[in-house]
């Protein structure tokens, strides 16, 4: 199946700083192309939506120690993300037709 990427900018609620175990805890995870710290409290990633989802990523960043902010406002925002992402990926798997005809 083909790489379909996805770039998300997470806030973070604490100051971090990109060291040795933060990176390769980021690189451990597959499905993470490409990370960068855009300031302290702000992680920019891009992945590869058919190995992995938002949520998923949330559960693994709190893992290796992330933490990411949990106001109401980013909780909706994680919540779209991962409905976003469930979305993109059922849209994927859906058989192109052709011709401009109508799916049957």
């Amino acid at each position: 199946m083909k790489k379909f990427n996805v770039t998300r900018s997470v806030a973070l609620s604490q100051p971090v700083e990109l060291t040795d175990k933060l990176e390769s805890s980021l690189s451990e995870i597959s499905a993470i192309s490409e990370y960068r710290l855009q300031s302290p409290t702000r992680l920019k990633i891009e992945y590869d939506l058919n190995s992995v989802d938002f949520s998923d990523l949330h559960s693994k960043f709190e893992n290796i120690g992330l933490c990411v902010k949990n106001s109401i406002f980013h909780k909706l925002l994680y919540a779209y993300w991962s409905m976003s992402d469930q979305n993109i990926r059922a849209n994927l798997k859906v058989p192109a037709h052709c011709c401009n005809k109508a799916p049957k």
